[in-house]
């Protein structure tokens, strides 16, 4: 490279690095606390862990949303144009410097702006706002930085001047829109502004990281009908304890997002024994790094709203690296492969308990919670009917390989599985008799969802059959929460 250009340079041995997540993760922490620090130091600004932790999600988002921008005008793979995006991200540690040149230290302040904004706010030139001089200057170069490099790779002048429309858009989008939606879920949602803010703007993150990798997406997204059943038993722990209430909806999403952060690492550790049945590959240890740690962020956003939010989800997570990660291995050991589902089932259930707020966990709840820990470890059984070649290659000590390596063979193995099933699934037909429930719908619901099941479970080992008793599970989890949401108030 032997431009005298120093910014073709520059993004010339930038695009060079290979990729690797913990490259972002640290760019963004980096300028993230340099920000807070400098701010600490030279606005006088008082800080909160809370707020620190929003500069480095703040950060992390624009790298995302910045990269999709570039990879799509310039043609680029986002893996090289993330790294040329990092340097216009590294200009965000400049603001305050030049802010104290021009109105002395403590004379400044920065922030967001929420709802209608003024004229000079969308000229980013507001000092009482939260917008002074320097930021202004920063993030206009940003803006500028964003079209050159749509120029220097693609040369094409309309190309330039949407990506410099974008790039201020992706700002306002940043600094105004996500902080106006944060601001409007306060009150419902009873969290602090700044941590439903850096909720928002994670998951803004990840929703840009989908977009980027759309096959995984597809993929992840079509295999979330794995997560529909926990979901339902976060809602029915929460109308059993008190009621849904607005929380319900964060912790259930919060189930889902650790739904699909297992189905990551499963598919990722699994790739040998998908092999096996044909399946091919479509993520990477880079994408497992990127969902673990997006998740765990969210629990230690939780962690710091002073309760116990994050403990069931964070000992899902914890579960979820036991059962997959190649280090413990615990799916191919029986019975611990199970008792995790249990624990994931239980999990659920408890994260729409907690949500309540201070809940005293009566008998009753604890009755329920065990019984859902003991029966999803039950059920959960029936998810390797379609795994039976690849579980006997490799050794994984499913229900179905201890039931044949007593001398049963799958059919009679498969009866046994399917007879526990349908014992679970009558201990919550039988509960109904004990409510105010029409006794019609007692007995009726039972009997359709049970006839349902006990024909599904005829099926021949497949994908189809695991996917027909997931659909009958969710339906059935979905009548019984429709009937205590209707019923139960009434007990």
């Amino acid at each position: 490279m032997n431009s005298k250009n120093w910014i073709r340079r520059i993004v010339y041995f930038q695009e060079k690095r290979t990729y690797h997540f913990y490259t972002i993760l640290i760019f963004a922490l980096f300028v993230g606390c340099i920000r807070s620090l400098e701010e600490v130091m030279l606005a006088h600004r008082m800080y909160e862990s809370s707020h620190v932790f929003n500069s480095c999600a703040f950060y992390f988002l624009i790298i995302w949303s910045f990269t999709l921008l570039v990879s799509l005008l310039a043609g680029v793979d986002w893996r090289k144009a993330i790294h040329a995006v990092l340097i216009g991200v590294f200009l965000g540690i400049f603001p305050p410097i030049i802010d104290v040149l021009i109105y002395g230290i403590g004379g400044f302040k920065y922030g967001y702006f929420t709802g209608m904004p003024s004229l000079r706010q969308l000229l980013l030139f507001e000092p009482s706002k939260g917008f002074p001089i320097g930021e202004g200057v920063i993030l206009w170069a940003t803006t500028g930085f964003t079209a050159y490099y749509v120029w220097l790779k693609t040369g094409k002048w309309t190309r330039t001047l949407l990506g410099g429309v974008l790039a201020y858009a992706l700002l306002l989008n940043a600094g105004g829109l996500i902080p106006w939606v944060s601001a409007c879920l306060e009150n419902r949602f009873h969290l602090l502004y700044i941590i439903l803010l850096s909720i928002v703007q994670i998951l803004a993150a990840v929703t840009f990281y989908f977009i980027l990798k759309p096959t995984m997406a597809a993929r992840l997204l079509t295999r979330s009908l794995h997560c529909v059943p926990f979901i339902l038993l976060t809602f029915l722990g929460s109308t059993l304890s008190g009621g849904i209430t607005p929380m319900t909806f964060i912790m259930a999403g919060l189930v889902f997002f650790a739904g699909v952060v297992t189905l990551a690492q499963n598919d990722y550790f699994d790739k040998a024994e998908d092999a096996l049945d044909g399946r091919i590959d479509y993520l990477d240890r880079q994408d497992v790094l990127f969902f673990n740690t997006t998740f765990l962020a969210l629990m230690l956003l939780l962690y710091n709203t002073g309760g116990y939010l994050y403990l069931p989800l964070v000992i899902m997570f914890i579960c979820s690296v036991l059962y997959n990660y190649d280090f413990y291995r615990a799916k191919r050991f029986f019975p611990g492969n199970y008792k995790i589902e249990g624990i994931w089932g239980m999990g659920s259930f408890l994260s729409g308990i907690m949500c309540q707020g201070a809940i005293v966990f009566s008998k009753e709840i604890l009755i329920y919670t065990f019984l859902v820990f003991g029966g999803w470890s039950l059920v959960s059984t029936f998810k390797d009917y379609k795994d039976i070649d690849a579980d006997r290659s490799v050794g994984n000590q499913t229900g179905y390989m201890i039931l044949m390596k007593t001398g049963l063979s799958l059919e009679q193995a498969h009866k046994i599985v399917s007879t526990v099933i349908i014992l679970c699934f009558c201990v919550p037909s039988v509960w109904l008799f004990f409510l105010p429930v029409p006794r019609m719908l007692a007995v009726l619901i039972p009997i359709i969802t049970i006839s349902a099941l006990a024909f599904a479970l005829q099926k021949p080992p497949s994908k189809a059959a695991v996917k027909t008793l997931l659909i009958i599970t969710s339906g059935y989890l979905f009548v019984l929460l429709l009937l205590l949401v209707k019923y139960l108030p009434a007990a």
